[in-house]
């Protein structure tokens, strides 16, 4: 990001290209996953994505994400905030969201529910749903397993199995406000 435009909108914000970025993100995927076992399967398809000029972060993440996406046999559609021509914050944006794409059910990831006006979701005829994610724990490289690492992590360690872990990972749905600990 190009300093003095932190307040940009997401869809707007430019890639810095005036440094060698590229080389080394590509450097460090390939030093840290060359022995992972889909490597090879993987790894000149994202070196591509990383060679694009793109000028657009947007673009640029929306593309590895689908190929991370279509990688992994996860079939859903992409849908940009810009192009369902609604505005706002918080609550009211997310109830918006919902109306626009006609969803009834909004899931909330533990975190996130402290950031939700439940009522004026059910107000707005949104129920939400609580999913307690848990990590998935899946072979890597390394001795010890890493928790959160990336989703390409999980990829060039797992290949075409990648969808079978992240589907097993999500927790049960459960209705109405969070539980306070």
């Amino acid at each position: 990001m190009k300093k003095g435009r932190g307040l940009q909108i997401i869809r707007e914000v430019e890639i810095y290209n005036e440094r060698e970025w590229r080389k080394k993100h590509l450097t460090s995927i390939k030093q840290n996953y060359i022995h992972a076992p889909y490597f090879t399967d993987h790894y000149p398809s994202i070196e591509k994505i990383y060679r694009k000029n793109h000028l657009l972060l947007s673009e640029y993440n929306i593309e590895l994400i689908s190929y991370l996406m279509d990688a992994m046999s996860l079939h859903a559609k992409l849908i940009r905030q810009s192009d369902l021509g609604i505005h706002g914050k918080g609550t009211g944006l997310l109830i918006d969201i919902c109306h626009a794409l006609g969803a009834d059910q909004y899931i909330s990831l533990p975190g996130a529910e402290r950031h939700i006006d439940f009522e004026l979701m059910a107000s707005s005829g949104i129920n939400v749903a609580r999913t307690h994610f848990r990590p998935p724990i899946y072979p890597q490289l390394w001795n010890d397993f890493i928790f959160n690492l990336s989703s390409l992590d999980l990829l060039l360690n797992c290949g075409p199995r990648s969808r079978e872990i992240v589907a097993g990972a999500g927790g049960p749905l459960k209705a109405g406000p969070p539980m306070h600990a």
